[in-house]
């Protein structure tokens, strides 16, 4: 693992000076997760002793498509999902092409995809990126170990101040840990947002109908009662990560949908309702790139007794809103980790730069 991400990300991010610069071109890299697609468009320019982005024209565009949520018992994405997500890849690569087309040097855009998860997993991964292709978008289903990868390479790690940096990434059906440093050390769980409510629903007989949705199980409200159980399964989790990643003196950085969505952006959201809970001195606030493990649990607390109808977390992901905050809180306890900084990174902030691993095909934007 050590020599692959070092490989990786001396690739990506090499600093030596070509004589001249070599031509640009406009990319397009799709990140095909559990919970959601997401889409960076960049215009890039890659020499054969160096690779940089010239302009990110969009790293934000996403669309909510529930891969691994709207699997069937056996595992199987249904065509009903199917269809919805080659609706979202169509919707972002029109965008992408207009944004393109929108440089007047550049004939054409490259495009190409990321599954993790959702698709790794699922009993007919060859449907589905048999149909993701027909798009004229090639698709490479990843390993944790390369979604990790991934990952780490679109990581700033601003605000460490010289700590050793553990890159926590929690999606819809896994995890991620990579220390970085001298010796990088990474390590997976498959367990990610839906794993862990399952979990709940199960171990704490937490079955619930959903009332808001056309089907499918809740374990909301989870109650108040529940919170320390909850919380302790996720820290049993901590037992299979390698004590290495259990210092607690590292720099926390959280990537993916869990740390910036599910929690941080519903922190600021609900701060006027937790902030007598979260406050140990007058006059503090939210921030805007990072939390603390107070702050998550009076969150907890607030919506622990909230169904899925309840404004608060209503919504395509009300069913993991919740457990989503004990999973967290649980696995920070367990590592001693008191504050996550968060950075809104997906896959294609670095593969975007990828001249191994995808493949892409170009579109022409009629100016040959």
């Amino acid at each position: 693992m050590t020599h692959i991400l070092i490989s990786f990300l001396s690739a990506v991010l090499a600093v030596a000076q070509p004589s001249e610069p070599c031509p640009t071109r406009v990319r397009a890299v799709f990140d095909v997760g559990s919970g959601s697609t997401k889409m960076n468009v960049s215009q890039v320019e890659l020499c054969p002793d160096k690779t940089r982005v010239v302009r990110v024209l969009d790293d934000r565009s996403s669309m909510d498509v529930a891969l691994e949520a709207g699997k069937d018992s056996s595992g199987r994405i249904p065509e009903k999902t199917i269809q919805a997500l080659i609706g979202a890849l169509k919707q972002l690569k029109d965008k992408a092409i207009t944004l393109a087309k929108e440089l007047p040097k550049e004939t054409g855009i490259e495009f190409s995809a990321a599954a993790t998860h959702a698709l790794r997993t699922a009993a007919n991964k060859k449907q589905v990126t048999d149909r993701i292709e027909t798009l004229g978008i090639p698709v490479l289903v990843l390993t944790q170990e390369q979604e990790a990868i991934a990952g780490v390479s679109g990581v700033q790690g601003l605000g460490c101040a010289g700590k050793p940096i553990l890159v926590w990434d929690v999606g819809g059906g896994s995890q991620q840990w990579t220390l970085l440093g001298l010796k990088p050390e990474f390590s997976g769980l498959p367990l990610g947002a839906e794993g862990f409510k399952k979990k709940l629903i199960s171990e704490l007989g937490l079955k619930r109908e959903l009332k808001c949705e056309a089907r499918g199980l809740t374990p909301n409200p989870i109650g108040k009662a529940s919170i320390k159980k909850a919380e302790e399964i996720a820290s049993k989790e901590a037992s299979a990560l390698p004590a290495p990643l259990k210092a607690g003196d590292h720099c926390v950085i959280g990537i993916g949908g869990v740390h910036n969505k599910a929690i941080a952006a519903q922190i600021e959201k609900q701060w006027s309702q937790i902030s007598k809970c979260a406050c140990t001195k007058p006059g503090c606030k939210p921030q805007a790139d990072s939390y603390n493990r107070r702050q998550l649990e009076c969150l907890a607390d607030l919506l622990a007794d909230k169904d899925d109808c309840d404004s608060t977390i209503k919504g395509p992901y009300s069913t993991t809103a919740v457990s989503n905050l004990y999973l967290v809180a649980g696995l920070m306890k367990a590592m001693k980790i008191d504050t996550v900084h968060t950075e809104n990174v997906n896959m294609g902030h670095g593969l975007v730069l990828d001249q191994k691993l995808l493949t892409f095909r170009n579109h022409s934007l009629g100016r040959d």
